[in-house]
């Protein structure tokens, strides 16, 4: 004779409350802004090379700006998805990011070549891998949605 107890089914989460995955997804994006501020401050304070104050307060101030957004967007119950948040969603915005991150990147590289070493060739150099970063991630988003809609 076999002896079957059921299985339980976890209880739903009320509407009002959001899942543990949900609370993860806030506070760990917050918590590397708040890292990459204290090193911003840290690299800013050593001042070892030409621009690293100057990269490092941007890195700070940026971070900074970037959780007060995160926070603001939290609080005005917008998506929990960040791409949602910081990407474009159709072709007209995509080519307008384009240009302006495309921009930034060539002024990355400008000012990465006109310093020999430290802090303000790091940061144009990361300035322009951040802005070909973003340039294929909205890419990808957009064409994503468009995949989406046309299935939907």
């Amino acid at each position: 004779m076999q002896h079957s107890t059921p299985v339980s089914q976890p209880e739903p989460q009320p509407p009002g409350e959001p899942g543990f995955a949900a609370w993860f997804a806030f506070w760990v994006p917050l918590g590397v802004l708040a890292l990459a501020t204290i090193l911003g401050a840290v690299f800013a304070s050593r001042d070892a090379a030409p621009g690293d104050d100057t990269c490092g307060l941007v890195l700070s101030l940026a971070s900074i700006a970037l959780a007060f957004l995160l926070v603001k967007h939290r609080f005005d119950a917008g998506a929990a998805a960040c791409g949602d948040f910081l990407f474009v969603d159709d072709i007209a915005n995509l080519i307008a990011v384009t240009v302006v991150f495309v921009i930034l990147g060539l002024a990355g590289l400008i000012v990465a070549s006109g310093v020999e070493y430290g802090g303000l060739q790091d940061g144009g150099v990361a300035l322009s891998v951040t802005s070909a970063l973003a340039i294929f991630l909205n890419m990808k988003h957009v064409f994503d949605n468009l995949a989406r809609q046309n299935r939907g």
